[in-house]
Parts: structure tokens; C-alpha cells; sequence
């Protein structure tokens, strides 16, 4: 059965077309062993067909099978301004799958620029596909090709059978099917053995959230890609991981910095609790005192907080520097301004913590105005300076790519 959507195009005679097939889980790459981005009729019906011997159930297999179809039948009326070629992804799919894809059509496009495609797809990842290809050729056709089946018992079980080893044996299906389920039996029986079966229901909607939250922001491909770059840095070049070191050691200075900053703020709020009335503490009260709080944050976290900042900045300079990358100078200049915003930031939070109970308010504006003009003058001197070195170093620093 095939379903099409069209738009009207050009004629044939100023248009090159390019039938496409995208492979968005790389099943041809898996089963055949064969790399991609595949060009020219010949080529996808070689694919096609070890596709469709190695898993005679595959959908891809098909889908380059009708792609092929509509090549040999258009191709009487465009002659040489139509070609066939199938790009592929990764098996996890996401960013780094759509990142292969694009760079696969661009290698098509080098060879065959065509100016509009027909995409071909078995209508599964349309919504995820067709952005990507519109990003780099109109579509002026799409052509979803759906396989029909036998509507026999025996058929219909064959069918189930093969959905269900999907379910349980590919992990992008599993982790869906078996492992939040899994979490809901795991949650109920340990709150059943526990005593606290009354605690089932709210468990429950909480876990719901939970997974709501996680997938609206994408977090869970967040962390994936996150431990996937931490294992490639830390498998890589001694450069990388200098980086790593650097980035794992910041993140965790920074997390003592804001840990030292909040704690202050709750010994603050509980000094007040216990020497202010209830009553009194309406939200103008709380509100006027948003300044004292943000300057002891600031003033209990910012020394720590700038150490695991240039951390952060020494990391990336000398991994730049190793692989010889322009972006060195950009972490000298970092170094330099994050100096004065130290210095700054440092005035501001003393005087929303200690207004002129110390210092006179007027000197400490007038310290403020000229550690901000002094600052300004040194960045800016910086600046100049770092473009001077850049230009004459620069047989030193390959481009930053």
C-alpha cells in the first residue's frame, strides 16, 4: 500500500532529482556490511537484495526496492537528471545518527547535485527524517511505502512473534516495554514488602512525573551523550584527557562553591527564624532581604567558584595549545576577564551583605565605578594585545575547526 504527498516543482528539464532512502538505524550497515552513502541503481539493487536475504522481513529491504521501481520509471522521462541513493544513521539513532545523515546527503549532493528529491520511506521515521533532508534539498515528493501482511491466524501470530522478540531483544524497544515496567513491579514490591503498600499510588504518579520530566527535556539523551564523550575522552589522547581531568575536577570545585554558598544562606534564614518574630516575616520582609542573601552567596562561593573556573580555563588552554588550536588565545582572554569579574563581583556582594555598617557607602561606589573602568581599560589593552600575538603566532595555530 503507498500513501504521497506532492509539491509542485519546476519542469523536468530544469530540475536534477535524486530519489532518496534514509536508513535512520543503519540496518544496511548492520546486516550487510556495507557502507554507505550508496549511489546509482546498480549499487542499491546489490543492497537491496543482501538486505533482503540476509532478513527477508526487513522494511528497508522494501523501501530501496520501491525506490529502484520509481528510478527505472522515471528515468525514460528525465534521463540523466535522475539518480537513486541510499544514506544511513547510526543504530541509537538521535543527534549523532542525524549528524551522519546529513554528511552522507551532502557526499550524494557533491556527486550528483541535484536541485529537488523524492524521498522514499517506510513512513516510520518521517517526522524525525524529512527536517534533515529539508535542510539540504527541497522535497518535492514523499512516497511512504507500507508492507501489507496476511490477515491469517498463522500470519498474524508470525507477525506478533517477531514484534515481540523485538521487544524484549532490541534495546531501543526494550528499555521502553520491559524496563519501565519493570521500574513500576520494582517500586510496588519493594513498597508491599516493606509495609508501606499505601505509599503505592503516590510512588506511582511521582515515577510518571519523573519520566515525563526526564523525556520533555531530553535529559536521558543528555546523559547518553555525556557518558559517551566521557568514555571517548577518557580512551583518547593524553590532550583529551588533560580535558577531562580538567572538566571533572571543575564541576565538582563548582559544586562545593554553590554547596558553601547555599549552606550560608540557610544559616542565615535559620539565625533569623530564631531572632525575628513569625508575624513579621511577611514577603516584603523576605524580599527586601533577596540583597543579603545574594552577597552572602556570593561572598561565601565566589573564591572557590573562581578557582574551579580557571581550572576549567587552564584545561581547555593547554588542550589547545597541544592540538595547536586558535581557541588558545580565547582561554587567555577568559583568564584576563574573569580576573575583573572576580574583583567585581567581590565588591557587589560586600556591599549587599554589609551596606555601610563597615565602610562608607559613597567609598564603596566609588571603589565599584573604578575597579569597573580599570577593568574595561585592561580587557580592552588585552584584547589588542592577544590580536597582535594571535597574528604573529598564527603559523603556530591551525584554524579552529
Amino acid at each position: 500500500m503507498v500513501g504521497s504527498s506532492t509539491r509542485p516543482v519546476a519542469s523536468s528539464k530544469e530540475n536534477k532529482i535524486l530519489i532518496l532512502v534514509v536508513d535512520r538505524d543503519n540496518d544496511i550497515g548492520l546486516k550487510t556490511n556495507i557502507e554507505s552513502p550508496i549511489i546509482g541503481r546498480e549499487e542499491n539493487l546489490k543492497v537491496a537484495t543482501q538486505l533482503a536475504i540476509a532478513d527477508p522481513e526487513e522494511a528497508d529491504a522494501n523501501t530501496i526496492f520501491a525506490a529502484i521501481k520509481m528510478f527505472d520509471e522515471l528515468k525514460a522521462k528525465y534521463g540523466e537528471n535522475i539518480e537513486i541513493a541510499s544514506v544511513t544513521g547510526l543504530p541509537e539513532e538521535g543527534l549523532e545518527a542525524d549528524h551522519k545523515i546529513v554528511n552522507e546527503l551532502s557526499k550524494v549532493l557533491e556527486k550528483f547535485p541535484a536541485n529537488s528529491c523524492i524521498f522514499v520511506s517506510d513512513g516510520v521515521t518521517d517526522q524525525e527524517v524529512i527536517p534533515i533532508i529539508s535542510s539540504k534539498i527541497p522535497i518535492m515528493h514523499v512516497k511512504r511505502i507500507v508492507i501489507r501482511h496476511s490477515e491469517s491466524v498463522e500470519e498474524t501470530w508470525a507477525l506478533l512473534s517477531r514484534y515481540l522478540k523485538k521487544a524484549v531483544f532490541e534495546q531501543k524497544y526494550s528499555r521502553i516495554l520491559l524496563g519501565i515496567p519493570g521500574i513500576i513491579f520494582l517500586i510496588i514490591g519493594l513498597l508491599m514488602l516493606s509495609g508501606l503498600g499505601y505509599l503505592v499510588f503516590p510512588a506511582l504518579i511521582a515515577l510518571a512525573g519523573l519520566l515525563m520530566f526526564i523525556r520533555g527535556f531530553n535529559i536521558d539523551s543528555a546523559i547518553e551523550s555525556f557518558i559517551k564523550k566521557l568514555i571517548f575522552y577518557a580512551t583518547t589522547t593524553a590532550a583529551n584527557q588533560i580535558r577531562l581531568f580538567t572538566y571533572i575536577s571543575s564541576f565538582l570545585i563548582i559544586m562545593v562553591a554553590l554547596y558553601l554558598g547555599i549552606g550560608s544562606i540557610i544559616n542565615k534564614v535559620s539565625s533569623i527564624l530564631i531572632e525575628i518574630p513569625i508575624e513579621k516575616m511577611d514577603l516584603w520582609f523576605w524580599f527586601s532581604n533577596v540583597p543579603l542573601f545574594l552577597g552572602i552567596f556570593i561572598n561565601r562561593s565566589i573564591d572557590v567558584l573562581i578557582i574551579g573556573i580557571y581550572l576549567l580555563i587552564i584545561g581547555n588552554g593547554i588542550f589547545y595549545y597541544l592540538v595547536r588550536d586558535k581557541n588558545f588565545w580565547r582561554m587567555i582572554q577568559a583568564a584576563i576577564v574573569n580576573i575583573w569579574l572576580w574583583v567585581l563581583l567581590k565588591r557587589v556582594a560586600f556591599i549587599f551583605e554589609y551596606g555601610e555598617s563597615l565602610i562608607p557607602i559613597e567609598s564603596q561606589i566609588i571603589g565599584l565605578i573604578l575597579t569597573t573602568i580599570i577593568g574595561v581599560i585592561t580587557i580592552t589593552i588585552s584584547i589588542i594585545s592577544l590580536r597582535f600575538l594571535r597574528r604573529k603566532y598564527l603559523h603556530i595555530f591551525k584554524k579552529a575547526k
